[in-house]
């Protein structure tokens, strides 16, 4: 059974060729690379990636591994939403709890009405306002409804404004104290590694002195050479001018005695 597809063969060598046909062949149409067989999955995958900008899995450990980090990033995704729904519900619900408590604006429903307050608004009605046909409503209490609607409205939205500005407050706190965190990390990861890196330019530093030291011992026991040499040749070419002396003395001698 192929491991990738599941697909089931009855010997080895079927499975192997599906293999390779399957899962190690390039079959894109219109494809410029030279090789289309592969035998090693490293070259197919670097091959579809590079040529067709296609991922491909060639091995099933790297599946499970792809599967794992497709169900981590779906968890994850699922953990920030479960996260964050409550936060919303809970902004939500003080939105409106800042709302109920005091100074609240007027509901549609709590808003005097015609039919409910007629009695009430009886005396602060103007009579000039019924002979001119128009509703018969003082303009001094429609403003003075209109202002503590407005006042109420404008408290909530400062509440709310307030609120949400501590909550500000609060996050760039936090990004501050995590930034200095980070900082330090970094300055001490900075200083960890120049160290390191000092304590191996000390160490190379002291192995260069140690070999321009073993250069200089070979530098003087060549010039010991040298002198030696040089003194050698000198009495070598002394002894050299003695024969030759004696030996034209002797010939000398020889010749005289002819």
């Amino acid at each position: 059974m192929c491991r990738m597809c599941d697909a089931e063969f009855d010997d080895a060598d079927s499975l192997q060729a599906h293999r390779k046909d399957a899962h190690m062949t390039c079959k894109q149409p219109n494809c410029k690379g030279k090789v289309k067989v592969f035998t090693q999955a490293f070259h197919y995958r670097h091959h579809m990636r590079t040529m067709h900008g296609i991922e491909v899995e060639t091995h099933p450990r790297f599946q499970g591994a792809r599967q794992k980090r497709l169900k981590s990033v779906q968890q994850e995704d699922e953990d920030s939403d479960a996260l964050t729904q409550p936060r919303q519900q809970d902004l939500f619900i003080s939105n409106h709890e800042s709302v109920d408590q005091g100074g609240r604006p007027l509901q549609e429903e709590e808003l005097p009405t015609p039919h409910l307050d007629q009695e009430q608004r009886h005396d602060t009605e103007d009579p000039s306002a019924e002979k001119e046909g128009t509703p018969n409503i003082n303009p001094q209490v429609q403003q003075h409804e209109l202002g503590l609607f407005e006042a109420n409205t404008v408290a909530s939205l400062r509440q709310t404004i307030k609120r949400q500005q501590d909550t500000i407050n609060k996050m760039a706190a936090a990004m501050q104290k995590e930034k200095a965190q980070a900082d330090q990390e970094l300055r001490r990861q900075s200083d960890a590694h120049w160290a390191e890196a000092a304590e191996l330019t000390r160490s190379q530093i002291q192995e260069v002195n140690r070999l321009r030291g073993g250069q200089w011992a070979w530098n003087y026991l060549g010039e010991q050479a040298d002198e030696r040499i040089s003194e050698l040749e000198a009495m070598y070419q002394l002894e050299i001018g003695v024969e030759r002396d004696r030996h034209e003395r002797e010939e000398r001698r020889l010749w005289d005695r002819l």
